[in-house]
């Protein structure tokens, strides 16, 4: 913008306007499809790997006994169940029978149906189940999510919280489990597989929603209505609260299990809620970070739509009104320049 004021003639150029960033954009880009990629062949990977596995898992086969709980490979399997015997004390060798758990849904360690005896009958796979399925699969979509977003986003928001899923499955899984190393209910189809004390999808999901609502009702601006928030937290809940029931309602934990996964999630998202809101935000953590992460985790002037995000309307309409304001607010500053009295002299 050129500006002219008794015969001077002055160039204005806003000092707010975004640089060129063509460089960063484009290692942003590289590095945004080697993360795809990544994703991708890691994805078919256990995908495949899984599928090799499916046939065998995807069924659990045990011993037709109650005195001890032993897995077998199939039905015609006369070797796995050797040495034990019926409990009726007839002296008969027991059979290798399909466990009343059903089966794994998918390749995901969640049972179709359970069972509170693997001998006896399972849950009936009825509109309920489906729906406690449907839960008990919400930490995987969250993953998915997860992934996505920080693809597209590339931002320290959605590092937040992927950082504080992974923190707290290793915890879970690669700590405590081993520690407590308690067995999960025997009618579960995930018994032979993994231990159960505490509770993985309970503990993720109870503290992804803690860490959410946090974010969403302490200190933030008062841009965001309450019933904006209100629905978001109405959505929340319905999505993780009931998925530590629904671990029970499988049978592939005990109440005790999920209630000590729930306080694992909880303790561990607030513990990092202060960690990233008293320390992380203020501290060299952030400034530290790689130039290309975009710095959106509570900053009001760096927006969760990255600048590669120009196709979509809300992006270029705020883009193109930070541009506006910028101008005019810099031709406002340089014309009370020009005009002033000192100016003048």
């Amino acid at each position: 913008v050129r500006f002219w004021s008794e015969g001077a003639t002055l160039d204005i150029r806003p000092s707010s306007m975004p640089s060129s960033t063509s460089g960063t954009s484009k290692w942003c880009t590289a590095l945004r499809l080697l993360l795809l990629v990544g994703i991708i062949v890691g994805g078919f990977t256990w995908f495949g790997l899984s599928v090799q596995n499916y046939k065998t898992e995807h069924h659990v086969y045990i011993c037709d006994t109650k005195s001890e709980m032993r897995q077998c490979l199939g039905l015609n399997d006369v070797m796995s169940c050797a040495g034990l015997y019926k409990d009726d004390n007839d002296g008969d060798q027991v059979d290798c029978i399909a466990s009343a758990c059903g089966h794994r849904f998918l390749i995901f360690d969640i049972s179709v149906s359970g069972a509170s005896d693997p001998l006896g009958s399972g849950t009936p796979t009825n509109a309920l189940s489906q729906l406690m399925i449907f839960w008990s699969m919400v930490p995987y979509l969250v993953i998915l999510v997860l992934l996505l977003s920080f693809i597209f986003a590339f931002d320290t928001t959605t590092l937040s919280f992927a950082l504080l899923f992974l923190i707290m499955a290793a915890v879970n899984e690669l700590v405590l489990k081993k520690i407590i190393s308690q067995n999960r209910p025997t009618g579960s189809c995930l018994f032979f597989k993994s231990k159960g004390m505490p509770s993985g999808h309970a503990a993720t999901s109870i503290g992804m929603l803690w860490y959410s609502l946090l974010e969403l009702w302490i200190d933030q601006p008062s841009s965001s209505s309450l019933i904006k928030k209100s629905m978001v937290t109405v959505l929340l809940v319905f999505l993780f609260a009931p998925v530590p029931y629904s671990r029970v309602y499988l049978h592939d934990h005990f109440p005790s299990q999920v209630g000590a996964g729930s306080a694992v999630g909880f303790g561990l998202a607030s513990l990092w809620f202060l960690f990233m809101y008293r320390y992380a935000r203020r501290t060299c953590c952030f400034n530290s970070l790689p130039p290309l992460l975009r710095k959106t985790y509570r900053n009001i002037n760096e927006p969760y739509w990255p600048p590669w995000a120009t196709t979509t309307n809300r992006s270029g309409y705020h883009q193109t009104l930070s541009i506006q304001e910028a101008l005019v607010t810099d031709v406002e500053a340089s014309y009370e320049q020009v005009t002033s009295p000192a100016a003048a002299l």
